[in-house]
C-alpha cells in the first residue's frame, strides 16, 4: 500500500517543483504578438511586437522609483544537417523603465534615447514594439535553411539587491517571453 502511495505522488511532487522553479517565467505576462524579419539594402531588419503585463510586484516596485530594466535579445542561425547550427548574428538591446514622480511620467530609455508615456501601460507599449531593428548586415547563402529566436525579459539581475533577494523565492518579478524561436522565409 506504502509503495502504490508514494508511485501516486511522485509525479506530482515533480510537477509541484517542476513548476515552482520555471512556472513564474512562463506566467509572466509577456506574449509575442507578431514578428516579421526582412531584407533590405544587405541588412537584415526585424519588426515585432510584444504584449506586455507587469506583475503586481514589478508594478510597485515601478511606482516606488525602482528602475526596470529589460533587454531584447535576438539570435539567427544557419542550420546545418551535419554539424552544429552556425551562429550568424546575436543582437541585444537594453531599456530601463522608471517613473518620474515629479512629473507623473513614466520614462522609457534606450541608450541616450528618452521617451515620456503619462501611463504605465503606454510606457510597455512602447518597449514591446519593435519596428525596423537592424540585425545582421550579413550576406545570406540563397536556398539555406534559417532559423531565428526572440527573448524579451526584465533583467532581475540589475533590480536593488532586496528584490533580488526576493526574486529568488518566487516573488512575482519574473516578466521573460521566453524564447521565441520561427524559422523565415528570407
Amino acid at each position: 500500500m506504502r509503495d502504490s502511495v508514494r508511485r501516486s505522488l511522485w509525479p506530482v511532487l515533480l510537477a509541484f517543483v517542476l513548476g515552482l522553479s520555471w512556472g513564474p517565467a512562463w506566467a509572466a505576462g509577456v506574449q509575442l504578438e507578431s514578428r516579421q524579419l526582412y531584407r533590405q539594402d544587405g541588412a537584415l531588419l526585424l519588426n515585432a511586437q510584444f504584449q506586455i503585463e507587469l506583475p503586481k510586484k514589478a508594478a510597485e516596485a515601478l511606482r516606488r522609483g525602482v528602475t526596470l530594466s529589460f533587454s531584447q535579445h535576438f539570435e539567427f542561425f544557419q542550420k546545418r544537417d551535419w554539424w552544429l547550427d552556425e551562429s550568424l548574428f546575436v543582437e541585444q538591446r537594453r531599456y530601463q523603465l522608471s517613473y518620474r514622480s515629479g512629473a507623473d511620467k513614466y520614462r522609457l530609455l534606450l541608450g541616450a534615447e528618452a521617451r515620456d508615456f503619462d501611463t504605465p501601460e503606454a510606457a510597455l507599449h512602447a518597449l514591446g514594439e519593435i519596428s525596423g531593428w537592424v540585425v545582421g548586415r550579413q550576406a545570406l547563402a540563397p536556398g539555406a535553411a534559417y532559423e531565428a529566436r526572440l527573448r524579451l525579459y526584465l533583467e532581475t539581475n540589475r533590480l536593488p539587491q532586496t528584490l533580488q533577494l526576493s526574486h529568488l523565492f518566487g516573488s512575482g518579478l519574473d516578466v521573460d517571453s521566453g524564447w521565441q524561436v520561427w524559422k523565415p522565409n528570407l
